[in-house]
């Protein structure tokens, strides 16, 4: 992106599915854009210093051409991620005791159970956290019905114990290293 005017020329006349394809921050910048605030009145009412809404506005402009152009590869890997997904069968859980899980992990699964072929990105959306938020929650909530996340918890601190010596080495030779004089 070559300037700033080149870049809201392109917010102005970005369409609401490519809006819903940006970072919520520069979904915020555009939607009030659109609305016809200035970028100088959209970074007071976000409270941020003056040059965040002219950056989120030609990020988001640079993120629209590229969604134009199909070469959006974040948004393509996680549209291929979530064609993997269809492989788990989300029906077994309907049964399954959710009070174990937390609250935006219930939320994320009971997505899944009532509508299994819907997208992660589009989950996201509906709940309003971010996409890899609701990968970790369906996959940690999965884990715990199942019975497995205890294993993994317990692997993480065996490691740890087994590598303490190794990071307490570590950090010696580093502090030593960056001592300031």
């Amino acid at each position: 992106m070559k300037n700033l005017s080149q870049a809201t020329d392109i917010l102005l006349h970005a369409t609401d599915l490519e809006i819903s394809m940006l970072a919520k921050c520069q979904q915020k910048v555009a939607l009030l854009y659109r609305e016809g605030y200035t970028l100088k009145e959209i970074t007071k009412m976000l409270k941020r210093t003056s040059t965040y809404g002219t950056q989120v506005a030609i990020q988001a402009a640079g993120a629209i051409i590229r969604i134009r152009r199909g070469n959006l590869s974040s948004y393509n890997a996680r549209k291929k991620r979530d064609r993997n997904e269809h492989f788990i069968d989300y029906s077994k859980y309907r049964e399954c005791d959710l009070s174990v899980l937390s609250n935006t992990e219930k939320a994320v699964l009971e997505i899944k159970i009532s509508n299994p072929s819907i997208p992660t990105l589009e989950i996201s959306h509906i709940l309003g956290i971010s996409y890899s938020s609701v990968r970790m929650s369906l996959s940690n909530s999965i884990k715990k019905l199942d019975g497995r996340f205890d294993d993994t918890k317990d692997y993480r601190k065996k490691y740890r114990e087994e590598h303490k010596e190794h990071y307490r080495e570590y950090n010696k030779k580093y502090r030593k290293e960056h001592k300031k004089t």
